[in-house]
């Protein structure tokens, strides 16, 4: 997951939070995905990547109201964000 995290969003974590595993249709695979949540974020990571990716940064308060007005629109955004506000007690 680290290495995900780097290719990514061109950052590393000290470490990763499990936030939840889920499947993302009843029929999709015997294996869910896992969300995690990066703490500890060191900047950027070395090494390369072959995808053309902008990396933005937002404060967590403006990632909820863009799921809650649907801007975000895919499932494993909308969980992430929805557990790591409960865990934050929003």
């Amino acid at each position: 997951m680290q290495r995900e995290l780097a290719e990514e969003a061109v950052t590393e974590a000290d470490r990763l939070v499990k936030l939840c595993a889920y499947h993302t249709s009843r029929a999709s695979s015997t294996r869910p995905p896992t969300l995690t949540s990066p703490k500890g974020c060191a900047g950027r990571a070395s090494g390369r990547s072959n995808e053309f990716i902008e990396v933005r940064a937002f404060p967590f308060d403006e990632v909820i109201r863009m799921v809650e007005r649907t801007r975000s629109k895919d499932s494993m955004t909308i969980v992430a964000v929805l557990h790591a506000a409960r865990r934050r007690g929003r």
